[in-house]
Protein backbone atom coordinates (compact mmCIF):
# COMPACT_ATOMS: atom_id res chain seq x y z
CA UNK A 1 0.00 0.00 0.00
CA UNK A 2 0.89 3.46 -0.34
CA UNK A 3 3.61 4.81 2.28
CA UNK A 4 5.57 1.58 2.58
CA UNK A 5 2.92 -0.39 4.91
CA UNK A 6 1.54 -3.82 4.13
CA UNK A 7 -1.41 -3.82 5.77
CA UNK A 8 -3.46 -7.48 6.14
CA UNK A 9 -6.68 -7.40 3.47
CA UNK A 10 -9.35 -9.45 3.15
CA UNK A 11 -10.46 -10.02 -0.62
CA UNK A 12 -14.29 -10.41 -0.26
CA UNK A 13 -15.99 -11.63 -2.82
CA UNK A 14 -19.75 -10.75 -1.39
CA UNK A 15 -18.30 -7.22 -0.75
CA UNK A 16 -19.98 -4.08 -2.64
CA UNK A 17 -17.32 -1.62 -1.79
CA UNK A 18 -13.70 -1.30 -0.61
CA UNK A 19 -12.69 -0.31 2.67
CA UNK A 20 -9.53 0.64 5.19
CA UNK A 21 -10.12 0.50 8.77
CA UNK A 22 -10.28 3.51 10.65
CA UNK A 23 -7.29 2.46 12.60
CA UNK A 24 -5.25 1.60 9.47
CA UNK A 25 -6.07 4.61 7.93
CA UNK A 26 -4.15 6.83 10.74
CA UNK A 27 -1.13 4.52 10.26
CA UNK A 28 -0.92 4.62 6.81
CA UNK A 29 -1.51 9.18 7.25
CA UNK A 30 -3.04 8.63 3.70
CA UNK A 31 -5.21 11.99 2.75
CA UNK A 32 -8.88 11.59 2.86
CA UNK A 33 -12.01 13.57 1.59
CA UNK A 34 -14.07 14.32 4.50
CA UNK A 35 -16.70 15.30 2.60
CA UNK A 36 -17.95 12.30 1.36
CA UNK A 37 -19.94 9.59 3.48
CA UNK A 38 -22.17 6.42 2.98
CA UNK A 39 -23.71 3.56 4.82
CA UNK A 40 -22.73 0.34 4.40
CA UNK A 41 -24.58 -2.97 5.08
CA UNK A 42 -22.65 -5.36 6.77
CA UNK A 43 -23.16 -9.62 6.57
CA UNK A 44 -24.74 -9.64 9.52
CA UNK A 45 -26.96 -6.78 8.26
CA UNK A 46 -25.81 -4.10 10.44
CA UNK A 47 -25.70 -0.76 9.37
CA UNK A 48 -22.59 1.19 9.52
CA UNK A 49 -21.66 5.08 8.56
CA UNK A 50 -18.02 5.32 6.59
CA UNK A 51 -17.00 8.68 6.97
CA UNK A 52 -14.35 9.61 4.19
CA UNK A 53 -12.75 8.31 1.54
CA UNK A 54 -9.34 8.11 0.08
CA UNK A 55 -8.54 8.12 -3.11
CA UNK A 56 -6.35 6.44 -5.88
CA UNK A 57 -4.61 4.57 -3.24
CA UNK A 58 -1.77 2.16 -4.68
CA UNK A 59 -2.30 -1.06 -3.42
CA UNK A 60 -0.02 -4.19 -3.95
CA UNK A 61 -0.69 -8.31 -3.69
CA UNK A 62 2.11 -9.60 -4.61
CA UNK A 63 3.24 -8.83 -8.58
CA UNK A 64 0.05 -7.36 -8.44
CA UNK A 65 -0.75 -3.58 -8.68
CA UNK A 66 -4.08 -2.10 -8.36
CA UNK A 67 -5.16 1.45 -7.85
CA UNK A 68 -8.45 1.56 -5.45
CA UNK A 69 -10.63 4.17 -4.18
CA UNK A 70 -11.17 3.49 -0.16
CA UNK A 71 -14.19 4.08 2.09
CA UNK A 72 -13.11 4.31 5.93
CA UNK A 73 -14.85 3.70 8.45
CA UNK A 74 -16.78 0.57 10.07
CA UNK A 75 -15.71 -2.03 12.83
CA UNK A 76 -13.53 -4.31 10.20
CA UNK A 77 -11.48 -7.32 11.98
CA UNK A 78 -8.90 -6.57 8.73
CA UNK A 79 -6.90 -3.47 7.57
CA UNK A 80 -8.22 -3.30 4.29
CA UNK A 81 -11.20 -5.40 2.54
CA UNK A 82 -11.16 -5.62 -1.15
CA UNK A 83 -14.77 -5.84 -2.46
CA UNK A 84 -16.19 -6.73 -6.16
CA UNK A 85 -14.88 -3.09 -7.72
CA UNK A 86 -11.34 -4.23 -6.70
CA UNK A 87 -12.09 -8.07 -8.36
CA UNK A 88 -13.71 -6.25 -11.26
CA UNK A 89 -11.08 -3.86 -12.25
CA UNK A 90 -8.50 -6.39 -12.23
CA UNK A 91 -10.36 -9.40 -13.98
CA UNK A 92 -10.24 -11.71 -10.79
CA UNK A 93 -12.19 -14.95 -11.43
CA UNK A 94 -12.43 -17.52 -8.89
CA UNK A 95 -10.60 -20.63 -9.65
CA UNK A 96 -11.41 -24.47 -8.34
CA UNK A 97 -9.19 -26.66 -8.08
CA UNK A 98 -7.96 -30.19 -6.13
CA UNK A 99 -5.64 -27.63 -4.23
CA UNK A 100 -7.96 -24.99 -2.83
CA UNK A 101 -10.24 -21.92 -3.88
CA UNK A 102 -8.09 -19.92 -5.86
CA UNK A 103 -8.01 -16.62 -7.42
CA UNK A 104 -7.05 -15.98 -10.62
CA UNK A 105 -6.46 -13.10 -13.11
CA UNK A 106 -6.15 -14.64 -17.00
CA UNK A 107 -4.64 -12.68 -20.22
CA UNK A 108 -6.95 -12.81 -23.40
CA UNK A 109 -5.15 -16.20 -23.83
CA UNK A 110 -6.56 -17.83 -20.58
CA UNK A 111 -3.01 -18.41 -19.63
CA UNK A 112 -3.01 -17.27 -15.68
CA UNK A 113 -0.94 -13.98 -14.69
CA UNK A 114 -1.42 -14.31 -11.17
CA UNK A 115 -3.23 -16.40 -8.87
CA UNK A 116 -3.85 -16.31 -4.66
CA UNK A 117 -5.01 -19.36 -3.22
CA UNK A 118 -7.92 -17.91 -1.06
CA UNK A 119 -9.03 -21.36 0.71
CA UNK A 120 -6.66 -24.39 0.78
CA UNK A 121 -8.35 -27.56 0.02
CA UNK A 122 -7.77 -29.26 3.37
CA UNK A 123 -10.18 -26.32 4.90
CA UNK A 124 -12.88 -26.98 2.03
CA UNK A 125 -14.66 -29.81 4.10
CA UNK A 126 -14.78 -27.93 7.30
CA UNK A 127 -16.32 -24.85 5.34
CA UNK A 128 -18.48 -27.00 3.45
CA UNK A 129 -20.10 -28.77 7.01
CA UNK A 130 -20.23 -26.02 8.77
CA UNK A 131 -22.24 -24.39 6.01
CA UNK A 132 -24.15 -26.42 4.14
CA UNK A 133 -27.36 -25.72 5.72
CA UNK A 134 -26.63 -21.74 5.09
CA UNK A 135 -26.15 -22.64 1.55
CA UNK A 136 -28.90 -25.14 0.69
CA UNK A 137 -31.24 -25.49 3.16
CA UNK A 138 -30.99 -29.31 3.93
CA UNK A 139 -28.88 -32.29 4.98
CA UNK A 140 -26.50 -33.08 2.86
CA UNK A 141 -27.47 -35.61 0.40
CA UNK A 142 -26.71 -39.00 -0.38
CA UNK A 143 -23.88 -39.29 -3.47
CA UNK A 144 -22.87 -35.68 -2.69
CA UNK A 145 -19.29 -34.71 -1.80
CA UNK A 146 -18.42 -32.21 0.23
CA UNK A 147 -16.04 -31.02 -3.15
CA UNK A 148 -19.69 -31.48 -5.56
CA UNK A 149 -21.44 -29.06 -2.65
CA UNK A 150 -18.70 -27.06 -2.19
CA UNK A 151 -18.37 -26.16 -6.16
CA UNK A 152 -22.80 -25.88 -5.96
CA UNK A 153 -22.38 -23.28 -3.07
CA UNK A 154 -19.65 -21.03 -4.91
CA UNK A 155 -21.77 -21.10 -8.45
CA UNK A 156 -24.87 -20.53 -6.22
CA UNK A 157 -22.92 -17.39 -4.10
CA UNK A 158 -21.35 -16.37 -8.05
CA UNK A 159 -24.95 -16.26 -9.10
CA UNK A 160 -26.06 -14.22 -6.73
CA UNK A 161 -23.35 -11.79 -6.66
CA UNK A 162 -23.83 -11.38 -10.50
CA UNK A 163 -27.48 -11.17 -10.69
CA UNK A 164 -26.60 -7.78 -7.57
CA UNK A 165 -24.40 -6.53 -9.96
CA UNK A 166 -26.41 -6.42 -13.09
CA UNK A 167 -28.93 -4.66 -10.77
CA UNK A 168 -26.35 -1.98 -9.66
CA UNK A 169 -25.61 0.85 -11.92
CA UNK A 170 -23.10 2.40 -9.77
CA UNK A 171 -19.62 1.47 -8.66
CA UNK A 172 -19.02 3.12 -5.32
Amino acid sequence: MDNGTEPTALIDCGSQIDILNPQSHLSTQLPMDKTVSTVMRDAGQRDTSLHGRCYSVNIYLGELQTVRNLWVGGNIPYDVVLGRPQARRNGISIDERSTGTWLATRNLQGDVLWELCAVPAQYAASFMKANHNYFFGQEIPPGETLDSLFVKALTRVNNLIQEQDSTQSQDF
